[in-house]
């Protein structure tokens, strides 16, 4: 459920604001995608929101 909210609000975002708002995975990031790389080291403000719905312990 609460991975769902998570991904909820950001698609609202990037549809309310599709030229000022970027989703992507934070994984891509971590294995090294160039373009997710750039994507990040251009961007002004970083937003992180844990979608996952995974939890630990």
């Amino acid at each position: 459920m609460v991975g769902q909210v998570g991904n909820e609000v950001t698609r609202g975002l990037s549809k309310a604001f599709p030229d000022k708002v970027r989703m992507c995975c934070l994984s891509d990031v971590g294995t090294g995608s160039k373009t997710h790389i750039e994507i990040f080291e251009k961007a002004k403000v970083v937003i992180a929101i844990n979608v996952s719905s995974s939890r630990e312990g």
